[in-house]
């Protein structure tokens, strides 16, 4: 998802658009948002079961059933960060991890798509994984070619054997 789907934004005063405990269904675990960039001119939606990302559900099942309301991410001070306060959190833990400043937050998003095409996902599920309504917007976001080129090579290879 994008950051701003994720973390929201502050206009005039007030948070919107982020990531809430209620867009996860308590009994099915399955998160439904509709996603900002779009809202206006259609109604797509992210659909996540959150149990197939286990680092996720590990993080959230930290927070007890009784304070699963409101604002899914939110500082110490218990409020919803800015987009500011994440750029920075994220540099900070970027650097701790070893991670080049040439790598930006919304990377992840492209590396996530990257992965899913590299470990055999079609372009539907690619394209399902970032709510891409449009192949080309998917394929845009392929950030290493050499898993796929490598795959359709033993590929060919593969077929003039048979």
């Amino acid at each position: 998802m994008r950051r701003r789907d994720v973390i929201g934004e502050y206009t005039d005063g007030r948070w919107r658009d982020g990531l809430a405990w209620s867009h996860i269904d308590r009994e099915t675990g399955i998160l439904r948002k509709l996603i900002s960039k779009t809202a206006l001119t259609s109604e797509a939606v992210a659909v996540h079961a959150i149990a197939d990302y286990p680092d996720l559900m590990a993080l959230l099942m930290c927070t007890p059933p009784e304070e699963r309301v409101g604002p899914l991410v939110v500082t110490n001070r218990g409020v919803p960060p800015t987009e500011a306060q994440c750029r920075r959190f994220f540099r900070m833990i970027a650097r701790k991890a070893g991670i080049p400043d040439k790598v930006w937050n919304m990377d992840a998003r492209a590396g996530a798509v990257t992965e899913a095409y590299e470990s055999g996902a079609t372009e539907e599920e690619a394209m399902a994984l970032a709510t891409h309504s449009e192949r080309d917007t998917s394929r845009r976001y392929l950030r290493e070619l050499t898993e796929q080129s490598r795959r359709a090579a033993a590929k060919r290879v593969a077929s003039r054997k048979e």
